[in-house]
């Protein structure tokens, strides 16, 4: 419920569906990637980053069950050093 009631108020700044912007999140510290999955049911590309392997496995395996219009990638890893690739 707690979950819900966030992502509720998150959805109040995120661009309506109709519109066709490419949007990319980044989840840090993504857990079993709960959020970012809503995010990519909404059609935002989505990446997760957590220092649990067992957590990442837990968030493909969520994501993959899923029918999504884009794409989710887990990495594995702390913010210490990370950059993100952005893709072309």
């Amino acid at each position: 419920m707690r979950c819900d009631l966030a992502f509720a108020n998150l959805q109040d700044f995120l661009p309506l569906p109709q519109t066709k912007l490419s949007l990319r999140a980044l989840d840090l510290g993504s857990g079993t990637g709960v959020a970012a999955l809503r995010l990519a049911r909404l059609g935002i590309h989505t990446t997760l980053l957590d220092s649990s392997p067992a957590m990442l496995e837990t968030a493909k395996r969520a994501h993959g069950r899923q029918e999504l219009r884009t794409s989710s990638y887990c990495i594995m890893g702390t913010l210490r050093g990370f950059t993100l690739q952005r893709s072309m």
